[in-house]
């Protein structure tokens, strides 16, 4: 019973973002998408991010601070590297459906997404960054991955103006 719950938990909060992320990309006026400015970040590639994100029904700022923790080169912009993804668009799909996913697996965790004003919680971007970026990966040898969360975390804010 309680395991049902969390799963209708977990779907009413895939439909919330959903309609929040479509709202974030009309503009007032009802002209159509208006794509908010994603600091640091060129035109095109915000263009893809808002495009990316509604589609998987996403909040834009959370794969906006994605691409800026993980700082990767062309055909790793995302981190992306257990599939092929060369492309730009390809990085942002991958990790817009990863985003995604932990979304779904939160709410069986019983890890709260979001918090009251309709942002993802800290502990979700937390949560999400341990599977993403896993600290002692085989990919890390540097040890960058220990840094993600808080990185991650921090971008969010930047983009959502809570810093």
């Amino acid at each position: 019973m309680i395991a049902l719950a969390l799963i209708a938990l977990a779907m009413l909060a895939l439909v919330i973002i959903g309609k929040r992320s479509e709202a974030s990309l009309t503009s007032d006026n009802g002209a159509g998408p208006s794509l908010f400015p994603l600091p640091g970040l060129p035109d095109d590639e915000v263009a893809i991010i808002h495009e990316v994100a509604n589609e998987m029904g996403i909040d834009p700022t959370a794969l906006a601070a994605l691409r800026k923790t993980e700082a990767g080169g062309p055909g790793r912009e995302f981190g992306v590297l257990s599939v092929s993804a060369p492309t730009y668009y390809e990085q942002a799909r991958i990790a817009a459906q990863s985003i995604s996913n932990a979304i779904g697996r939160a709410g069986t965790k019983g890890i709260m997404v979001f918090d009251a004003g309709g942002r993802y919680t800290a502990e979700f971007l937390h949560d999400f960054s341990a599977r993403y970026a896993p600290i002692g990966a085989e990919n890390d040898p540097a040890g960058l991955n220990k840094n993600h969360a808080r990185n991650l975390v921090s971008w969010y804010n930047v983009f959502n103006n809570r810093v």
